[in-house]
């Protein structure tokens, strides 16, 4: 969809927000969520106080754990996949797209039915390189 955006600000806003952790060391990174999940400083627990909910000690909780190391693992990657899609992106023939904006698919369509089905393959590779991550 970002491929798709018309508004180049926000497609340069995201671009840089999802990129950015792809350069940062894991140890910096790490450090990042740990100010962000903190049980009493954090912006994420902040704002679970002001609705009424009680800290959550993220990184003392077993439970949540595996899912914060998988979350940031995907979180970290983002931005590397993001590059590979656009990539990806970049080698489906326009005139696909041109042809079915004449027989009146719209957007969502074209990317269901064009850019998905173009980079399948890739998505399979990403998601596999993931998963062997975890």
């Amino acid at each position: 969809m970002l491929n798709h955006q018309r508004i180049k600000i926000f497609k340069q806003l995201v671009q840089t927000a999802s990129y950015a952790p792809h350069f940062i060391s894991t140890v910096v990174f790490v450090g990042m969520m740990k100010l962000m999940l903190s049980p009493s400083t954090g912006v994420v627990n902040i704002v679970l106080k002001k609705i009424g909910f009680e800290p959550i000690f993220f990184f003392g909780s077993e439970d949540l754990f595996y899912g914060l190391y998988a979350w940031s693992s995907l979180w970290q990657s983002l931005g590397w996949s993001a590059i590979v899609y656009i990539g990806a992106l970049s080698g489906i023939n326009p005139e696909l797209h041109e042809s079915a904006k004449i027989d009146g698919a719209s957007i969502w369509k074209r990317i269901l039915h064009i850019d998905i089905p173009g980079i399948a393959p890739t998505i399979i590779i990403l998601l596999s390189s993931v998963a062997l991550k975890l």
